[in-house]
């Protein structure tokens, strides 16, 4: 057995701009523009009841235990003005499509679009939940290091890595936190989470 091979990403502090808190990573301007998407005329219809935040989630790490992905969160106010952005990792249990609709399978919730809301994890208030998961029940956002950690639940971080094939997200407590200050902020009008795995055949 050779080395295993080790990748690592990280993100800088906050950046503050016009009013707007972003953590910026190397990105280029058109990568940056692609991830703060324009809202369609039916979503931004949905902001005249409040703030709102939407969670862009793209998979892009496999290994046979664990699936990566990068998010963008992105707040809006009541009147669709992006006013804050937040970017991260989030760690799944395997990525298996054929058994993501059954209960008790431990791999990561199918691709679509969930609403999330305020929920409890291990008897604590203050947490998240994605919503109406077909075939699942009890999918939180909740803080953790390795896919071992989950059996459907999304954990936060602020870097991920890849150690002998399987990935860890690091920073996972103080990213679920600032993730979670965003939700409370801004979350009023709703938070939607849309899931997109991109990967190559």
């Amino acid at each position: 057995m050779g080395a295993s091979r080790k990748t690592r990403q990280k993100k800088s502090r906050h950046r503050h701009f016009n009013g707007i808190i972003m953590k910026i990573k190397k990105q280029t301007l058109s990568e940056l523009e692609s991830a703060m998407r324009m809202l369609s005329k039916e979503e931004q219809s949905q902001f005249m009841g409040g703030d709102r935040v939407v969670v862009d989630v793209t998979r892009s790490y496999f290994g046979s235990q664990s699936t990566g992905s990068s998010y963008v969160a992105t707040a809006y106010n009541n009147n669709g003005k992006v006013v804050s952005v937040i970017t991260g990792y989030f760690l799944e249990p395997r990525y298996d499509p054929s058994q993501s609709r059954t209960a008790g399978s431990d791999t990561a919730i199918p691709d679509g679009r969930y609403n999330v809301s305020p929920s409890t994890y291990q008897g604590r208030s203050g947490y998240y939940e994605i919503d109406h998961v077909p075939g699942r029940s009890g999918i939180k956002i909740h803080p953790g290091n390795k896919g071992v950690q989950t059996s459907g639940c999304l954990l936060p971080g602020s870097g991920i890595a890849q150690w002998g094939g399987e990935y860890t997200v690091s920073g996972s407590r103080d990213e679920t936190k600032e993730l979670f200050g965003m939700f409370k902020e801004y979350g009023g009008g709703g938070i939607t989470m849309n899931i997109h795995t991109k990967r190559n055949r």
